[in-house]
């Protein structure tokens, strides 16, 4: 059944509605964390970037009242950082006074919690847990601006830079390996909440999506409903969600389930929390490549413009020959990751050239791609038994293009990588897409 876009619409707000109570007390654990043990500039951060994900969702779903309160913790939190100061015990206070309003103003939404099991109404004067005897939530009017926040107290001393923090969903298998995952998951700073259920993990992923997912053996059943979430969830907000997969067993059907699912990385048993630990930090903050260098050799200058400026605007360094004579005082100098080939040109073709580097034992694993308008199957076949390693037909796409030499050089890097060393740490028992 094809869902209309008000059910879904309304699909979302269900889900939105049932975890928003947990959502703010979140941010209150967090403020009042921040409150005892310090803040610093990436807590201030995240914690900025997740109320105004709050505050839009609750504006687009019509809790007018708890999204101005939302509005008003993103102006104090926002101009902490144009300020670079961090909120003094005073401000602090003030921030859980309007978190609690936003708790407050829930009441006056009866479906909050009607629905699913996950929230409970909070009790009156809810918000003296966290701000003791600091007055009760006013009305949104009266509720102190930034400025005068901050007119208020000495600006705080400003806080180092640091790594922003990074949020993890984990549906966990609650055993000894998941409980250890949990306790280092926490003492590496990432941000992490545990969940129970599928269910509860796709509610989660509609109302305030994460950095990472990961997901339990016991839940593989659940891998394609959260898969597919997932990937509406990323096209619905722009944000890139991380998928890490425990699976049972490695055999084929459960690799195709995992990539069916858009899992980024897969482990088999046995588990080990510190490699698991590894595997999600690796997906969080990927190591930074090296740029890919590609040496077009074309001796058409327009042809080879074209392909130069596609590949620059993708981030890749991309160096013009246009004198077949010297591609392999090019090759030595630039030291590509990939050849792009023209078939036809004056002194030396394609083919010839092609010939000529594989003869070189460092230039064996190059890739060559040959790019050329020609329609002959016998120059595409003198081409690739010349040791080319793909033909390309012109005209071409940028997408195309691109998409053709960053695979090429992803698969010769990898391949390069396992020549060195494992392809992971755990292997044979990880598997990396």
């Amino acid at each position: 059944m094809i869902k209309t876009t008000s059910s879904q619409h309304d699909e979302y707000r269900l889900a939105f509605l049932r975890h928003l109570p947990k959502r703010i007390e979140t941010l209150e654990k967090r403020i009042q964390r921040f409150r005892q043990e310090g803040w610093e500039a990436s807590g201030l951060s995240l914690l900025n970037d997740d109320v105004q994900r709050l505050a839009g969702a609750s504006g687009r779903y019509d809790l007018v009242e708890a999204s101005q309160h939302l509005l008003a913790v993103e102006n104090m939190l926002g101009d902490f950082l144009a300020r670079k100061t961090m909120p003094d015990p005073a401000q602090t206070d003030r921030l859980l006074a309007l978190t609690a309003s936003i708790t407050a103003s829930l009441a006056a939404h009866p479906e909050v919690y009607e629905h699913g099991g996950h929230s409970e109404k909070p009790p009156e004067k809810y918000w003296q847990r966290w701000v003791g005897d600091a007055p009760p939530p006013r009305a949104v009017a009266e509720i102190p601006t930034a400025d005068a926040a901050l007119a208020s107290a000495p600006a705080a001393k400003a806080a180092p830079a640091a790594v922003a923090t990074r949020r993890i969903y984990h549906l966990s298998d609650a055993d000894a390996l998941s409980f250890e995952l949990d306790q280092r998951f926490e003492s590496a700073g990432y941000e992490l909440e545990l969940v129970e259920t599928a269910e509860e993990l796709i509610d989660l992923l509609m109302s305030l999506p994460p950095q990472l997912i990961v997901v339990g053996v016991s839940h593989s059943n659940a891998l394609e409903a959260i898969g597919l979430t997932r990937r509406d969830v990323q096209k619905r907000t722009g944000s890139h969600i991380r998928l890490l997969v425990l699976a049972p067993h490695d055999d084929l059907p459960t690799r195709l389930l995992a990539r069916r699912a858009g899992a980024d990385t897969v482990l088999f048993p046995p588990f080990q929390a510190a490699d698991v630990l590894k595997q999600a930090h690796d997906l969080l903050e990927p190591a930074i490549e090296d740029k890919v260098r590609v040496l077009i050799v074309e001796d058409d200058r327009a042809q080879a413009l074209f392909a130069q400026s596609v590949l620059a605007n993708a981030g890749m360094l991309a160096e013009v020959q246009p004198d077949p004579m010297r591609v392999l005082e090019s090759l030595e100098s630039f030291g590509p990751d990939l050849v792009l080939m023209d078939l036809h040109m004056p002194l030396a073709n394609g083919v010839e050239l092609t010939a000529l580097i594989r003869e070189h034992p460092e230039f064996m694993q190059t890739p060559i791609v040959f790019l050329s308008g020609e329609s002959d199957p016998e120059a595409r076949y003198d081409a690739i038994d010349a040791g080319g390693d793909d033909f390309l037909s012109k005209p071409i796409s940028p997408k195309y293009l691109i998409s053709a030499v960053q695979n090429r050089v992803r698969r010769v890097r990898a391949m390069q990588q396992r020549g060195m060393r494992p392809a992971c740490t755990v292997a044979p028992t990880c598997w990396i897409w």
